[in-house]
């Protein structure tokens, strides 16, 4: 089974990153950010393109956004999930990304 996380920036869907049944991540943008030229790019690590990325490219981005330890412990209680939560599997459907 593959799971999915809907990536929000500002109110609009940026993207999907997903976990497929080996474990591999990976993201693609959304059409409509891809076809909205005013929409950035999440990292320019993660250049907008209509090809997805794979784990090697995803991954860093991502695994960076995480939080450590008190304020993972507090997102963690916050969304009612063990603080040892680090897996896209357990993760909640959506998450977002602040406007900058």
């Amino acid at each position: 089974m593959k799971t999915a996380l809907s990536i929000w920036w500002d109110g609009e869907i940026a993207g999907t990153l997903a976990l497929d049944e080996d474990g591999n991540m990976s993201f693609a943008y959304s059409k409509a950010w891809l076809a909205d030229h005013a929409r950035p790019a999440l990292s320019h690590s993660l250049p907008k393109r209509a090809e997805s990325f794979d784990r090697s490219q995803t991954r860093p981005f991502f695994a960076g956004l995480l939080p450590e330890e008190a304020q993972k412990e507090g997102a963690a209680r916050a969304l009612g999930l063990s603080k040892e939560t680090t897996s896209l599997s357990s993760m909640p459907s959506a998450a977002i990304l602040p406007a900058l």
